[in-house]
This record gives structure tokens, C-alpha cells and sequence, in this order.
């Protein structure tokens, strides 16, 4: 690990959201999480039957909606009829599902950076890669910042890339477990940060990540302790659902013990 990536200054992003105070993945924790002084955000991209690009986590939608079936399976008229609010909060009843571009205007307007998870939801690949890049690079020469994309399928971003040739967009693969290998594997897909879940992820990974060149991310850090010692060992990226988590007392009292 070299002294930049240890005392590079960490970056807290709201995951979907603030997605403990508002339903995840709309508007309103997006907006909510700009109130609440993050200047980041994590949201979830899917491509529906009819090409249109979503702002949705899960392959379904009974989780997070009044309706119910594969996300893939529906257009976006569909899409648009459906309450994704009232399961979360009787408050944010008529709460939609966004649109990709619905998201971008708000975070554009705010000032917000974001960090795009593709989802692999059985979609056409060319189509979906085709499709989000177009937009992403429009995003891109708006508002002047390098975009950062992540995934679980390297080939998503593979695509994505070559969709992109001479551009320095910044990917990320998202990693539920570790295996020994997964350095190399990496190396050779040409990724550039790390996302991996905090339940695996320990001050060695980190290191050995760091000296081979990767930035590293977390989700979802949920833990003040937690943060603060992540932050020690120099991972980058802190993905929570409480925007609030990081302006704690418990946090500044835990960061200031490490350092």
C-alpha cells in the first residue's frame, strides 16, 4: 500500500439512497440523501423489454412495489404505474420507480456524483451496454466528472468499456465473497476498485488489493466502528444506507482512536 491510497481522503456514498430514512432506489432517498450532505450515490441500473433503462435493485418486483414478476418482462408504462413507496413508508406512497434519466436530472441539479451498478437481469447484453453507455456519456460531458460503473459481471463492464474506447471510465466489480484467485482475475479484466461486502473484507485483503493497484470500496457499512476502522486500513469507499452514520459522534469518537 503506498501513501496515497492510505491517506487518500475517504469518499461515504449513499447506497440507492439514504435507503434507511426512504425507500431505496427513488427519488426521495436520493433526494434525501442530498439533504443530508452526501455528495454521493449508489443506484442500480436495469434495461426493460422495451429498452428502457431503470433505477431498480432486485430481478423482481414484489419486494420493493405493489407489483409483482420479472423486471426484464415489463416496459416501462408498466413500470410507471406501480408504487414503490408504500411498502417502505405509508409516507412515500406514489413513490415510482425512476427512470435512469429521471435519477441523472436530480443528481445533475444537486451536484451529486454517482456510482452506477449494472444489474444482470437476463437482459440482452449488446442492448443494454449500447443503451446505458450512450447515456452515461451524455451524463459524463454534463456535468464533467469521470463516471464510475460497477457490476458482479466483469462482462458488463468489459462491453462497457469497449463501448467507450479512449475513455478513462472507472469500473468496479462487486464481490459478495473472496476467493484466493480473485487478485489476478481482476488484473487481467482491467478493473479498477474492489467492491466488496464488509462481512469478508479484513485489513490483509485490503493491503494485498492496495499493493497491486486497486482502490477498494464497502457495502454496506452500517457500523460507525466499522467505518472508522475500514477507513484506517485505507478503503476508499464507504457504501451505507445512513448518510446520518457518518456525521456521528460514535464515528468521529472511533476515527479519532484509530489515527
Amino acid at each position: 500500500m503506498n501513501n496515497d491510497q492510505k491517506n487518500a481522503a475517504p469518499i461515504f456514498v449513499a447506497h440507492r439512497g439514504a435507503s434507511a430514512y426512504a425507500p431505496e432506489n427513488t427519488i426521495a432517498a436520493f433526494k434525501l440523501a442530498h439533504e443530508m450532505q452526501m455528495q454521493w450515490i449508489e443506484c442500480d441500473v436495469m434495461m426493460l423489454d422495451d429498452g428502457a433503462l431503470i433505477i431498480h435493485h432486485d430481478d423482481t418486483l414484489d419486494r420493493t412495489t405493489n407489483g409483482c414478476g420479472a423486471v426484464a418482462a415489463q416496459n416501462l408504462e408498466k413500470i410507471k404505474a406501480l408504487d414503490a413507496g408504500f411498502w417502505f413508508n405509508q409516507q412515500f406512497t406514489g413513490e415510482s420507480i425512476p427512470t435512469l434519466q429521471e435519477s441523472l436530472d436530480v443528481m445533475e441539479a444537486a451536484n451529486l456524483r454517482a456510482i452506477f451498478e449494472l444489474k444482470d437481469n437476463g437482459s440482452d447484453h449488446e442492448r443494454f451496454i449500447s443503451t446505458v453507455s450512450s447515456v452515461i456519456l451524455a451524463h459524463w460531458e454534463r456535468q464533467g466528472h469521470t463516471p464510475i460503473v460497477f457490476s458482479e459481471t466483469k462482462e458488463l463492464l468489459k462491453n462497457l468499456k469497449a463501448k467507450m474506447p479512449g475513455r478513462d471510465i472507472i469500473t468496479g466489480v462487486v464481490m459478495n465473497d473472496w476467493h484466493e484467485n480473485e487478485i489476478k482475475h481482476l488484473q487481467s479484466d482491467g478493473i479498477n476498485i474492489a467492491c466488496i461486502n464488509h462481512e469478508v473484507l479484513n485489513q490483509e485483503r485490503v493491503h494485498r488489493l492496495q499493493d497491486a493497484g486497486f482502490e477498494i470500496a464497502s457495502f454496506t457499512v452500517n457500523d460507525a466502528v466499522i467505518a472508522a476502522t475500514f477507513i484506517d486500513y485505507g478503503v476508499r469507499y464507504i457504501i451505507t444506507d445512513y448518510p446520518d452514520l457518518m456525521q456521528s459522534q460514535t464515528f468521529y469518537h472511533e476515527l479519532a482512536n484509530d489515527n
